[in-house]
């Protein structure tokens, strides 16, 4: 049985975190809760680049 659920990260910014609800069993009866996931990085921005000097 499988009841996690969680959340996607899609807005740029540093240091955030997912937290997943619920619980998983497995055959054996083992189970395991939800977590907090991060820090999770997002970096939306592209790259600069500047190239400097004469081209021949």
């Amino acid at each position: 049985m499988n009841t996690l659920w969680g959340a996607t990260i899609t807005a740029e910014g540093a240091d955030q975190s997912v937290t997943n609800a619920g619980e998983c069993i497995d055959a054996a009866g083992n189970t395991a809760r939800g977590t907090t996931v991060g820090p999770i990085h997002v970096d939306r921005t592209p790259p600069t680049v500047t190239v400097a000097g004469a081209y021949h």
